[in-house]
């Protein structure tokens, strides 16, 4: 976890019909603990990707940072 990273919800639908990427859906700041909380998502298939200074931005991926990002939902 890293405290005061920006998390960000991508919504993976406009990429799967091909359609323009639309703006991200929401974006959250971690707290002191690491710990962000996306409220009032509706359902569907997203991309989470997260951002903080002094690393490299990286989607999110189950099997860890060297994976390529994957949807989910």
């Amino acid at each position: 976890p890293l405290r005061g990273a920006k998390l960000t919800l991508i919504d993976m639908w406009p990429m799967i019909s091909n359609a323009p990427l639309p703006p991200p859906l929401a974006s959250v700041a971690a707290d002191a603990e690491g710990k962000f909380l996306f409220e009032r998502v509706p359902p569907g298939t997203y991309l989470l990707s997260a951002d903080c200074p002094g690393y490299a931005r990286s989607p999110y991926h189950p099997d860890g940072p060297r994976a390529r990002g994957i949807p989910f939902g």
